[in-house]
């Protein structure tokens, strides 16, 4: 996870993804950048302003040094040799993410999947960078469960649905058709996975004060218009994803 901020946060994407892959009883690791020194974000600049009452949020964390991170992925990719890389990323989590990617050694065996709302928004700029080799278009779950079944079968993945794919030798981009919105029956059937999110994830500053927490989905989509957000722009694009607004029913919410 190319996260830009400052602190431990729990994106629901990896989540969910995390727990579409232990269903097929993948071994999973996580990792993610919040540890290594950026400039400042959003929530220190809102301290500094007065809008958030400082906490004690950043004593409690530790930080390596920015040049640290390339080093410390291609050891972890090194010492895992993961069959799938998966990534999740907005626009400005991408951008970041440029930084450093295209530095890392990943085996030509290692499949590199992709998704978010920047390779929703923008799938072409995204696969044809050459840094991956899936780029997830939409809703993720039904897809990445489906790339996960035929990976393990050995099976051919240029013609699944909501993915662009990228041949490794030919250099030759498949963009598939695109997936419905999945049904808000069948929405929040995965249980998400946070068994290797650690403790400090789920502590969050409020009034000065630091709690734990952690969010969850109760709905998907959004009813608003707001002109610098990316679900206006997805709901404004051709294929009408994030029209709708999708509810959770109450009692698929277990504790």
């Amino acid at each position: 996870y190319p996260n830009t901020v400052n602190h431990p946060i729990i994106p629901n994407a990896i989540a969910i993804l995390a727990g579409i892959a232990k269903s097929f009883s993948w071994n999973i690791v996580y990792f993610d950048t919040y540890i290594y020194e950026k400039a400042r974000d959003s929530m220190e600049d809102r301290e500094i302003s007065g809008e958030y009452k400082p906490s004690e949020r950043l004593s409690l964390l530790d930080y390596k040094p920015g040049e640290s991170l390339v080093p410390d992925l291609q050891e972890k990719i090194n010492t895992f040799k993961p069959d799938i890389i998966a990534i999740s990323c907005m626009s400005f989590e991408y951008e970041f993410l440029n930084t450093f990617f295209s530095d890392i050694y990943i085996s030509k065996d290692t499949l590199v999947v992709i998704g978010g709302i920047h390779p929703t928004l923008k799938p072409d700029e995204v696969i044809s960078s050459g840094l991956f080799d899936l780029a997830c278009v939409g809703e993720g779950e039904e897809a990445f469960a489906e790339m996960l079944n035929m990976f393990e079968k050995g099976q051919d993945l240029r013609h699944i649905k909501n993915m662009f794919f990228r041949d490794k030798d030919k250099c030759a981009i498949t963009k598939n058709q695109r997936r419905k919105l999945i049904d808000e029956n069948k929405l929040w059937e995965t249980v998400p996975d946070y068994s290797f999110f650690e403790e400090k994830y789920y502590l969050y500053p409020f009034d000065g004060r630091v709690y734990k927490r952690y969010a969850f989905e109760v709905a998907r989509g959004c009813p608003f218009d707001c002109t610098y957000c990316g679900n206006t722009a997805i709901k404004e694009s051709s294929n009408g994803l994030g029209k709708f607004v999708r509810t959770r029913p109450i009692n698929s919410i277990k504790e």
